[in-house]
């Protein structure tokens, strides 16, 4: 019973977006949605049916505020992210592909550069670089050492 409302939660959240957004069904029966907004910049929303506990960035055109980058994981794999940034805090969206090809999608909480918490998506989603809206996005300014490659291993699929 409890896995129906849940997923009939999920869903009813996903209704007030579209097809082509990025998906992410969490553990904490929260869901991630990352669409491409009318100006082109990719949005970060994050709740249940009911309220949305987070949206990025919190100014309709503040692009400033996301960054992405796409990095090879030594021994094979791969990990693209979208970076929202909001004060000291982070939300690092991933999709990472380890050697074997096996795909793991998921966000990373940082404050300041402390690894607060990773959420792995527990359904499959499209690839997080299908999201960057009209490049207007931000390379990473050199974070990716903090955020990519530093725990890169913690992203990949096991």
């Amino acid at each position: 019973m409890k896995k129906t409302i849940a997923f009939l939660s999920a869903v009813m959240f996903c209704s007030v977006s579209h097809a082509e957004d990025f998906i992410c069904h969490l553990k904490n029966n929260k869901t991630l949605t990352i669409s491409v907004n009318d100006t082109g910049t990719p949005v970060y929303q994050y709740g249940t049916v009911d309220h949305t506990d987070l949206r990025l960035p919190v100014e309709h055109k503040d692009i400033d505020s996301i960054r992405n980058a796409y990095l090879l994981a030594p021994g094979g794999g791969e990990v693209s992210y979208l970076r929202f940034i909001n004060g000291t805090y982070s939300y690092v969206v991933f999709t990472s592909k380890n050697a074997a090809q096996k795909v793991q999608s998921g966000v990373a909480i940082w404050k300041a550069s402390n690894l607060v918490s990773i959420l792995k998506c527990t359904n499959e989603t499209k690839p997080i670089e299908s999201y960057l809206g009209n490049a207007q996005v931000l390379t990473s300014d050199d974070d990716d050492t903090l955020y990519g490659y530093k725990y890169i291993k913690k992203y990949l699929p096991e």
